[in-house]
Order: C-alpha cells, then sequence, then structure tokens
C-alpha cells in the first residue's frame, strides 16, 4: 500500500517541476513563480541517508518530512527575482538573485548545522550589535540579562528545552516535536517576528511553492499550538519590562 505522503510528495515535485518551467525570469516572491533556470529537486534520500543525518544532528524527523526526503531531497540553486539579496537580507529595489532553495541535509549539511547553531543569534535579533538588540526581551527567556553575550547564554538554555528547529528554506524551519504526526514550519526572523507558515509541512509547501492550494497568505498562527514556540509566535507575546 503506497504511503499518503509519499504520493502528495510524488504530485507536488512534478507540478513544482512543470511550473517552474513555465515560469518567466519575473516573479513576485514565492518560490513557485521563479524562473527555474533549470532548478529542479535532487534525488530522494535513501534510508540510511535519512538516518544517518538523524543520527548526527541527535533527532527523530516528523514522519511528512521523512517522506519528503524519501521523494526528493533539496533543491537545485535558483534565479530568484524579490526585495531580499542573496543572504536573505530585505533590499530597497528588486533584485534577481542566485540562492540556495530548499536545503538537502546531504549536501547542505554545513550551511544547515550553522543555523541551528546561530539560532540564538537569530532570536535575538540578526541586526543586534555590541550592545544588545532593540527588540523586546520576552517574559519566556526569563530576566533579561545585562550583557549581550548572557542574553544569547540565556537564549540558548532555552532553546535546549524548546522543540528543536530543523531549517527548510532561508528563514523557514520545521518545528521537530515528541510526536512525529506533527510538522509545523515557522518563519523565524527575530524573537518578535515569529509567524506560523504551515501548520504541517505539506499545508506550508503547498502556500510557499503556491501549487496544489490557494498560495494567499501565510497560515494563521490562531489554532496552532507548538510546545515553548508558541510563546513568541505572533499575534506579539507578553514582553517584560525592560531593564533598568
Amino acid at each position: 500500500m503506497t504511503d499518503p505522503d509519499d504520493t502528495f510528495f510524488g504530485a507536488l515535485k512534478a507540478e513544482t517541476e512543470a511550473q517552474w518551467d513555465r515560469n518567466s525570469p519575473s516573479g513576485d516572491g514565492r518560490i513557485g513563480t521563479f524562473a527555474s533556470q533549470g532548478m529542479r529537486w535532487k534525488p530522494a534520500l535513501t534510508s540510511e541517508e535519512i538516518s544517518a543525518v538523524e543520527e548526527r544532528f541527535g533527532l527523530r524527523f516528523p514522519s511528512a518530512y521523512r517522506a519528503m526526503l524519501r521523494v526528493m531531497g533539496g533543491t537545485t540553486p535558483m534565479q530568484r527575482l524579490g526585495y531580499l539579496d542573496a543572504s536573505g537580507q530585505p533590499t530597497s529595489e528588486p533584485v534577481m538573485t542566485k540562492v540556495t532553495g530548499f536545503y538537502d541535509p546531504r549536501d547542505d549539511v554545513e550551511t544547515i548545522a550553522a543555523l541551528r547553531d546561530s539560532l540564538a543569534e537569530r532570536l535575538w535579533g540578526p541586526d543586534a550589535d555590541a550592545e544588545g538588540s532593540g527588540h523586546p526581551w520576552p517574559r519566556t527567556f526569563g530576566p533579561r540579562p545585562e550583557s549581550y553575550e548572557a542574553a544569547l547564554s540565556c537564549i540558548r538554555s532555552w532553546l535546549r528545552e524548546a522543540p528543536p528547529l530543523w531549517p527548510l528554506y532561508l528563514h523557514r524551519y520545521l518545528v521537530i516535536e515528541k510526536d512525529p504526526a506533527k510538522s509545523v514550519v515557522l518563519s523565524v526572523w527575530h524573537n518578535c517576528d515569529i509567524v506560523v507558515y504551515g501548520g504541517d509541512l505539506r499545508d506550508y509547501l503547498c502556500h510557499e511553492l503556491g501549487v496544489m492550494a490557494d498560495a494567499t497568505s501565510p497560515r494563521d498562527a490562531t489554532d496552532v499550538r507548538v510546545p515553548a514556540w508558541s510563546d513568541l509566535i505572533e499575534p506579539p507575546h507578553a514582553l517584560s519590562p525592560s531593564r533598568a
């Protein structure tokens, strides 16, 4: 009997690649509207390769993500027209950039490791300087420390207790909960800009890629609960008073 997830990802792979072939060199910011420029899903991972990645990072992927990897890997680089540069930083004018698409756990393992290792810095704000970030300090992190490094240490301690995040594409992360049937996807820019982009992986991919569903907007966070992370998900979470 064919796994329904395998059937879904097989259809997703075929439809996205057909759409990439049809697109012109312009887009509105979603992967589904990018010029293909030869962009393709990479070959599927074997069960042994999936298990090796899980062992390396000490985690167990949600069943939907394991199915995705069984059918296709990440993507080859893509040409993107939009308001983000190659590093994912906002720009005032649209630019065409060649960037990594969906990360491949085989070829992008160092990038994935670096993104996971730098989550504390991302949560405190990519624009934070030596004096700290201008973003409010959420109560869920505990009392706000005085120094920038102490703040990062506090956030790292919080991250060790929260469900791990797995990088999918740019600042989109898959939440790895204890229940393998759950696969919420978050957009994590900093601690005051965390949004649910998919109630599950399939929902996220349909909207991010603009296929197989009405791709109108990111998913609403109101009915999605994620241990620890829901304390940070928009709408705005409780903030602690500014330090003296």
